[in-house]
């Protein structure tokens, strides 16, 4: 769509929309003949400011194609100018001189001087949709024919900070820097540093600087083409051109699917320039028209097709980064070291910066399927920290890791499980920081490391940190730790299919041999495997109105930058226009009554549904413990 102007079917013939199909007909014709004849083949709407016209016979009858029929007759025209008198004639006379800032003027004063109360007047419409075809030409136009030069830079950029966290090992309280002991108990502190993080992107130099004023243009546009799709008037007028071409192949119950598709067809040249700009690694460029489209006030679902049409390769790459990540944790061998586990880290987490990076340029509020992948990396992520610390008890790498995975997820829910076992991973990390400092001897850093070997063994990362299998597991005997594998090793492969439900896992290991249950133990089990399924189906919900959540948040956003635009537009003593602040009011309405409060509903709809999932998970303990106790 990116040439929607450039190549638009009134111009290839050089006409305007009010001529009859005789004329468009004629005027083909006579294209035809010129150029049969070596004729140069000009016009007065040619516009070369646009670009590179093509008059091609097969260009000529691809635009006459369009223009015989109706509907798409009609979207030529809803992206070209509009003749409604002298004023619009002189415009597109400056327009055919290149002079573009004179016909702006024009349309604008035509625009001043047709305002009336309550609404915007047809000659408003017909002056405002001219003024928001000319800034999208010209900023299209400007930005089509962008060339990179070959060379490729990197450069380095800081993804975290160095940082020093203050904790007390006993209470597990943070201190700012100046603390040594703790004011609760007294115990020293210990220091733990978050290490620099930087990943290097790779960018190209442009041949074409695109100035400020012309992204100053692209909002314009985008904003004039936003209000006139929010007026009844400039629908009324696309009704009478609907009707007034009395066809049957363009009934006027299509006005609505033109209303539908308005808003997308105005954002779809952005999606363009994204896909051009991560393409070139034009990072500040995708930064721009991300923001632009971020911030037009639009059905989030819309946003979303074009994000996933746009990130589709993105998506598959983080996806199969995830699939071969879990692939290769669930081959772990006993043989494997910590230095191949960490290999696989490093190098899983070098192939996902860049891809994520670009991708949350784009989707900033997390609407599309990439929030969805990047849980997915999140997830792989989680599980390799799982490794790491109960396998290896490295408890800095797994904390690294799950940090990681706190970054990746896009969902707040998943970040929130991530959080609670950074939690876990980091009281054991500040344990064994304690022991390391307390050491006198040599039998007693012995004695302090077997302790905490003991120790990780029994509290290994939790799936989600409610569980207190810990506490029952340092009672079971070593045989039934050999028998429990194999039960897990097998509910594993018949009940974990999808790797969504990180709960599974962690439920399974507080399970005994099925030899070993019958009667009321068999009872306790089902109820056990029953609140198992209920948090599964729960915890698919939470997911499920996080993203509905997020949905929310993006159409709140949009709506109040549509209102600070027009607010900062008419700043100060500028006094707005009357159909102008009837369509700023109706915007206040529908953002306090409308969004703000659905968006609220949602949130207590989450509130609820968490805390039966909580209490499920809780019940779910206290079974898990009675099971366990009367086996062992």
């Amino acid at each position: 769509m990116t040439d929607r102007y450039r190549n638009n079917a009134f111009r290839v013939l050089g006409l305007m929309p009010d001529a009859s199909m005789q004329k468009i007909l004629g005027r083909a014709n006579e294209i035809k003949v010129k150029k049969s004849l070596g004729i140069d083949v000009t016009f007065d709407y040619d516009f070369p400011w646009m670009g590179v016209l093509d008059r091609s016979d097969e260009n000529v009858m691809h635009a006459l194609q369009r223009l015989e029929n109706p509907i798409l007759k009609l979207k030529e025209e809803m992206f070209w100018f509009w003749i409604n008198g002298d004023d619009d004639r002189q415009a597109l006379t400056y327009l055919g001189q290149n002079k573009k800032q004179a016909a702006h003027d024009i349309w604008g004063r035509s625009l001043h001087n047709s305002q009336y109360s309550g609404s915007l007047s047809r000659d408003a419409v017909w002056a405002s949709h001219n003024q928001a075809v000319l800034a999208h030409a010209a900023v299209i136009g400007k930005e089509i024919d962008i060339k990179y030069t070959d060379k490729i830079n990197e450069e380095k950029v800081v993804v975290q900070n160095e940082s020093e966290i203050l904790c007390c090992p006993t209470c597990k309280k943070n201190y700012d820097k100046g603390w040594k002991v703790c004011s609760k108990c007294g115990t020293t502190l210990v220091v733990y540093k978050n290490d620099r993080k930087e990943t290097t992107l790779r960018t190209r130099d442009s041949k074409s600087v695109l100035s400020e004023a012309h992204w100053k243009n692209w909002r314009f546009a985008i904003n004039q083409f936003v209000l006139l799709s929010a007026s009844e008037e400039f629908w009324s007028v696309i009704r009478k051109k609907i009707k007034d071409a009395n066809d049957p192949r363009m009934p006027e119950s299509k006005l609505d699917e033109f209303k539908k598709a308005y808003l997308l067809d105005i954002t779809e040249p952005n999606q363009e320039f994204i896909s051009r700009g991560l393409a070139a690694k034009d990072y500040e460029r995708v930064k721009w028209h991300s923001n632009f489209l971020n911030g037009v006030n639009m059905e989030a679902v819309i946003l979303k097709e074009g994000f996933n049409r746009t990130l589709h390769s993105r998506i598959e790459q983080l996806n199969q980064y995830s699939s071969f990540a879990e692939k290769t944790i669930k081959e772990f061998r006993e043989s494997i070291n910590i230095d191949k586990a960490l290999t696989i880290y490093s190098e899983f987490n070098s192939s996902i910066k860049e891809t994520i990076y670009e991708g949350n340029l784009v989707d900033i509020n997390c609407i599309s399927d990439f929030s969805l992948a990047r849980d997915n990396v999140a997830e792989s992520l989680r599980n390799l920290s799982v490794q790491i610390h109960n396998r290896f008890h490295d408890y800095k790498a797994s904390y690294d890791i799950i940090s990681d995975a706190i970054e990746c997820a896009a969902s707040s829910y998943v970040k929130q499980r991530f959080e609670k076992d950074a939690e876990t991973v980091k009281e054991h990390l500040l344990a064994a920081g304690t022991s390391s400092q307390g050491e006198a001897s040599q039998s007693q850093k012995k004695e302090s490391g077997t302790n905490s070997k003991q120790t990780s063994q029994r509290s290994p990362i939790m799936e989600r940190q409610h569980f207190e299998i810990g506490k029952i597991l340092k009672n079971i005997p070593w045989w039934a730790w050999v028998i429990g594998f194999f039960v897990v090793t097998s509910m594993f492969s018949s009940g974990t299919s999808s790797k969504k439900s990180s709960y599974t896992g962690t439920a399974s290991s507080s399970y005994v041999p099925q030899a070993a249950s019958s009667g009321s133990q068999a009872q306790l089990k089902n109820q056990i495997l029953a609140l198992k399924e209920s948090i599964r189906i729960k915890e698919t919900d939470l997911r499920l109105l996080d993203n509905e959540i997020r949905t929310k948040q993006t159409e709140v956003s949009s709506l109040k930058t549509n209102i600070e635009a027009i607010e900062s537009q008419y700043a100060g003593n500028q006094q707005m226009p009357s159909y102008i602040y009837t369509d700023y009011s109706n915007k206040l309405d529908e953002f306090n009554n409308v969004l703000v409060p659905a968006h609220n509903q949602l949130i207590e709809k989450y509130k609820e549904l968490d805390a039966d999932y909580e209490a499920d998970i809780e019940k779910h303990n206290q079974l898990a413990h009675s099971y366990n106790s009367k086996n062992r």
